[in-house]
């Protein structure tokens, strides 16, 4: 019988393993892996090489080094290669896990950069729960950029159960990205109609994603 931690998709910079795939298909509350790979797959297949020098969707790795500098030129050499303040569009997942060392945390909220004008829309499924991280992260990031840090409590769908929030914030990027590429703007008020039922076929779609390009490599 093949273990869970077995490797079941290679894909870019992203790797999945078995118990990744078990953990979508159960209910489970989504790891740093999972929502990598959405977001690696959503930069991949929906925005284009072009519309990438404008968007980033930052992994969860690099959220918790911004969370973790202690200073501005620290912020600036980590980060440079991924150009942010040439960036119009940050997408950023937060979760609210402190510790750069450990693992952990149990809550994922999505926060989104804007420039111009320069403002930082915090979107929570969970009554805002990870406001007090999202306004350290857009207290770093507005450090980094020189601009004033204006944090925006974003109307949110609102999660009916303890486990869906990181699919909510996959879902939530899907849909802002959709405006933004189809309407070069962004209408807060289509995310927060997002619905649980969206969420559940959403899990089930990934879960297809995931288990149709693992086949490919076999």
């Amino acid at each position: 019988m093949a273990s869970q931690t077995e490797t079941l998709l290679s894909y870019g910079d992203s790797l999945l393993k078995k118990d990744d795939l078990f953990i979508l298909e159960s209910n489970g509350w989504l790891n740093d892996r999972l929502l990598n790979f959405a977001f690696e797959y959503m930069m991949n297949t929906v925005v284009t090489k072009a519309e990438r020098q404008d968007i980033l969707i930052c992994c969860a790795e690099v959220v918790q080094l911004i969370k973790s500098c202690q200073s501005v030129y620290e912020m600036s050499i980590i980060l440079s290669d991924l150009h942010l303040p040439e960036k119009e569009y940050i997408f950023l997942p937060v979760n609210n896990n402190n510790s750069l060392e450990l693992a952990g945390g149990d809550h994922w909220s999505l926060m989104l950069y804007h420039r111009p004008p320069n403002r930082f829309y915090h979107f929570d499924s969970l009554d805002h729960s990870n406001h007090h991280t999202a306004q350290h992260l857009s207290s770093q990031l507005s450090l980094l950029f020189g601009v004033e840090n204006i944090l925006i409590k974003a109307q949110s769908p609102k999660q009916q159960n303890g486990y869906d929030c990181g699919m909510y914030v996959i879902e939530m990027v899907e849909v802002i990205l959709k405006d933004i590429l189809c309407n070069q703007t962004i209408n807060l008020s289509s995310v927060s109609e997002i619905t649980g039922s969206q969420v559940s076929a959403s899990r089930k779609s990934w879960s297809v994603i995931i288990k149709t390009l693992a086949n490919s490599q076999d």
